[in-house]
């Protein structure tokens, strides 16, 4: 484990590398794919984790940060960053650190050079789903738990699930009310306007012609103003 955050270290290291790091995070002027095949493999691995999460390769960033670094925060971060639950590649960011923690990959598919080999980390998967179990698919988790975890381990994300889905339940089914009150008044108002009648007579003129309707068709407005269909529709085009 590092002992000194990249671009933290003293000196000139530290300033042109953070310079380095949020160049590879926020510049659009090059091509991750082409530029990581570059660095080196046993060194700068937060440079190769941004890289690699350009190109939307998360579970292999947070390898790096899990497994390699083992930093916690900056595995969050980076999910947080990443996190966008409109995105196919990135709305199961969270569910990837989880999987990170619980099924750790062998040291030789990191794509790094290290001694260590990966071991799950039970506490850090628990504290990630109570965090942030908002952002992580129930069902998907569930599967990624350990078969023997005690109940007790999970009690508070299942709690806070539940809930959820309480809460969203009964919104929908206040939404659900308020429409129905809804089309019951338009439908009231639909009867309403339907069961006017109109009395068309000789003398029944057009409300914009002035000349008379007889049998001619016609629009018939909210006020009871009438006018012939053709004229109607000439005034709805000139407005």
């Amino acid at each position: 484990m590092q002992s000194v955050t990249a671009g933290s270290e003293p000196g000139d290291l530290g300033h042109y590398r953070q310079r380095l790091l949020t160049f590879l995070e926020q510049s659009q002027h090059y091509t991750p794919a082409k530029l990581i095949v570059h660095f080196p493999i046993g060194k700068l691995f937060e440079e190769r984790a941004l890289l690699l999460g350009r190109m939307n390769r998360h579970e292999q960033a947070l390898a790096i940060y899990t497994h390699v670094l083992k930093d916690t925060k900056q595995a969050e971060d980076y999910c947080r960053k990443n996190y966008n639950r409109s995105s196919e590649h990135s709305k199961d960011v969270y569910l990837c650190l989880l999987r990170m923690y619980l099924q750790p990959p062998p040291a030789s598919s990191l794509g790094v050079s290290t001694e260590t080999i990966p071991q799950a980390n039970v506490t850090a998967a628990l504290e990630v789903l109570l965090e942030h179990y908002e952002h992580i698919d129930t069902a998907k988790a569930l599967e990624l738990l350990p078969a023997d975890i005690p109940i007790m381990e999970i009690d508070q994300f299942l709690c806070h699930v539940l809930s959820k889905q309480t809460v969203r339940r009964r919104n929908q089914q206040m939404l659900k009310s308020l429409l129905l009150s809804e089309l019951l008044d338009v439908q009231q108002q639909r009867i309403a306007v339907q069961s006017q009648l109109s009395l068309i007579t000789q003398e029944t003129s057009c409300a914009t012609c002035r000349k008379r309707i007889n049998q001619s068709a016609f629009a018939r407005h909210p006020d009871g103003t009438l006018e012939h269909y053709y004229c109607y529709q000439k005034t709805q085009s000139n407005t």
